[in-house]
C-alpha cells in the first residue's frame, strides 16, 4: 500500500475518534495543546487536545499546563496554571517575572524556575524549529517554606554577628541594648521589641531601648516596679521570673490596653522573658508579634 492510502487511513481514523490534525508549521493558530506524533522518515502529525498530553488525568489542584505561541502569548492553560497570574489567555509571558525561562526556552535551553511559591518547568515545541513553548507549574510550599527558613537562618547568623561586633564595641549597656533591640525586631518580622534593665540605683525596671512603640507607650513603660507590680505583664514577669505568652495580645486586658494601643503595626501575639544570670534579674525582653 502507498504511503499517502496509509497516511489518508490514518487521517481518516483520527478524525474519527475526535481528533484534530493541524499542519505542525503553524502551531500558533492552535485553540488547544499540541501533541506531535513523529513518523519515521515522514513529517510529523500535529494533533490539537482539548487537555494536556499525559498529564491531563492528574490532580489539577496542584499541577498546571500552559501552552504559549511564538510571541510567548498564552494560548491555552489547564489546572492551576488557570488560576494564576502568569497565564492569562492572549497575555504575553515575556513581561512577566518568568520570561527570561520562556526566552531560553525558544532558545533550546529547557530548564525551571522557582518563583513565589510556585516551580515552573518550560521546554520547546520544536520538531520543525520552536514555533511554541510548553510550561508545566507545580505548587511549591515545601520548597516555599525550606527557602523562607534559610533566610531567616541567614538572618538570624547575621544578627548575631552584628550584636557581637556591637559587644566589643559598647562596654555600656545602652547601646548594647538598641543594637540588640533592632537586630531582633529585624530578624523576626516583629511588631515591636521592648528592653528594660534594672537600675542599679533605684532597682526599677527601666526602659532602655525599643522599636516599634509609639512614644505614649514608651512613656506609660519608662519605669517599672520590678518587685510586685502588676500594672503591665513585664512587671509580673519581672516579679515571678517565668516568661509568658499569649498568641494574641487583645486576649487579656492587661495587654490590650497597652500593647494593643501603643504598637505602629497591628500587634498578634506577645511574648515576655526575664532576662536572668546567677539567680539574678538583669531585665525583661518582650516581643511583639505582626
Amino acid at each position: 500500500m502507498a504511503y499517502s492510502d496509509i497516511y489518508e487511513e490514518l487521517l481518516a481514523a483520527l478524525q474519527k475518534y475526535g481528533f484534530r490534525v493541524v499542519d505542525p508549521r503553524k502551531r500558533d493558530t492552535l485553540n488547544g495543546f499540541p501533541l506531535l506524533l513523529r513518523q519515521i522518515d515522514n513529517p510529523p502529525l500535529a494533533l490539537e487536545l482539548s487537555e494536556p498530553p499525559l498529564v491531563g488525568t492528574m490532580d489539577p489542584d496542584v499541577l498546571g499546563v500552559a501552552w504559549l505561541d511564538s510571541h510567548g502569548t498564552v494560548k491555552r492553560a489547564w489546572g492551576l496554571a488557570k488560576r494564576l497570574r502568569w497565564f492569562r489567555t492572549g497575555e504575553s509571558t515575556f513581561l512577566t517575572e518568568i520570561g527570561p525561562l520562556v526566552q531560553s526556552a525558544f532558545e533550546g535551553v529547557h530548564g525551571s524556575l522557582y518563583y513565589d511559591g510556585y516551580r515552573f518547568y518550560v521546554a520547546a515545541n520544536d520538531a520543525d524549529g520552536p514555533s511554541g513553548v510548553m510550561i508545566m507549574v507545580t505548587y511549591a510550599g515545601e520548597e516555599k517554606q525550606a527557602k523562607r527558613q534559610a533566610i531567616l537562618h541567614s538572618r538570624e547568623a547575621d544578627a548575631l554577628k552584628k550584636i557581637g561586633r556591637a559587644l566589643n564595641m559598647n562596654q555600656s549597656v545602652v547601646p548594647l541594648a538598641y543594637a540588640a533591640v533592632h537586630e531582633i525586631a529585624s530578624v523576626a518580622e516583629l511588631a515591636a521589641v521592648l528592653l528594660w534593665t534594672v537600675s542599679p540605683e533605684s532597682g526599677a525596671l527601666e526602659l532602655v531601648a525599643s522599636t516599634g512603640a509609639n512614644r505614649s507607650g514608651t512613656m506609660a513603660l519608662a519605669k517599672l516596679n520590678a518587685f510586685g507590680g502588676n500594672s503591665c505583664v513585664a512587671e509580673l514577669v519581672a516579679a515571678n521570673r517565668q516568661p509568658f505568652f499569649m498568641p494574641s495580645v487583645h486576649g487579656q486586658s492587661l495587654t490590650a490596653d497597652l500593647e494593643g494601643r501603643f504598637c505602629y503595626l497591628q500587634p498578634g501575639a506577645i511574648s515576655v522573658w526575664p532576662l536572668i544570670t546567677g539567680g539574678n534579674l538583669l531585665g525583661v525582653l518582650e516581643i511583639l508579634g505582626r
